[in-house]
């Protein structure tokens, strides 16, 4: 069964996190994927995503998915309970993710059951098509990017921070170009699908 937590922002959603998960954090192994913000330089320990789910105790593993090749991610990906892909700049996250076959990899493991979280970019790129988010995102930071198809693991399109004023002026044309029904979610807010069940958690 599919088992997604696609969040705004999953610092501000933990508590809705740790329910979905449904296990002790402790017992817990988290695969954390923060390749979208690599553009940033931002220190890892620094991003407030990485540093919320340590702090709610899972057991973390970092997987920098760029330059990395198949038989580095799969291993990882498999003794993990939790993949979890924080924000970012969703066009160079999806340049990424196809460049290497990550994106067949995702697909394979939510597939299989196990639990997805995204966070941001990590939620859009399931989408059918990340076009629209250029409202949100640069899409030339992503120069190699051939196609901007999605994973289409979810047929909708996810607009994540819809409560922040940094954003506000550009949902219109956004909601526009995207491509099926929209779900604009507030920091702090998800989406969870379980199977061919979906609701919308956290406010």
């Amino acid at each position: 069964m599919k088992t997604l937590f696609l969040a705004s922002q999953i610092d501000k959603s933990i508590p809705e996190m740790l329910e979905f998960v449904s296990r002790n954090p402790k017992e817990t192994r988290l695969c954390f994927i923060p390749t979208a913000g690599n553009l940033k330089k931002k220190k890892l320990q620094d991003k407030s995503e990485y540093k919320a789910v340590l702090n709610a105790g899972f057991k973390v593993e970092t997987l920098d998915i760029e330059g990395k090749t198949i038989s580095e991610i799969s291993p990882v990906l498999d003794r993990n309970d939790v993949v979890l892909i924080s924000g970012g700049n969703t066009f160079y996250l999806l340049q990424e993710v196809r460049r290497n076959g990550f994106d067949k990899e995702i697909n394979r493991v939510i597939s299989e059951g196990k639990k997805y979280v995204g966070s941001s970019a990590g939620s859009v790129i399931l989408g059918p098509d990340i076009a629209y988010i250029d409202q949100m995102d640069n899409p030339a930071e992503a120069p190699e990017l051939a196609f901007t198809k999605g994973l289409s693991e979810i047929p909708i399109s996810i607009v994540p921070h819809r409560d922040n004023p940094k954003y506000s002026v550009r949902l219109g044309p956004l909601r526009k170009k995207s491509k099926g029904p929209v779900v604009n979610l507030r920091d702090g807010e998800a989406i969870v699908f379980k199977g061919s069940k979906r609701e919308i958690v956290g406010s």
